[in-house]
């Protein structure tokens, strides 16, 4: 945390608001990601607990 507040308070190299740019860009593409990822996992999911209640008839 200490290293942290230190870049902030940093007036050398790139400024705050750059980091938070950065920090912000990152943020939006890893909720595009799971956006998208989310409907596919949840339908491979599904299946996949399907088939075991299919083949051992219990879901544990």
């Amino acid at each position: 945390m200490q290293k942290f507040m230190r870049i902030l308070k940093s007036e050398k190299g790139q400024s705050t608001i750059e980091i938070l740019i950065a920090i912000a860009g990152v943020v939006v593409i890893a909720v595009a990601i799971t956006e998208a990822l989310t409907p596919p996992v949840e339908t491979l999911h599904t299946h996949t607990v399907d088939g075991i209640t299919r083949i051992t008839g219990s879901g544990l």
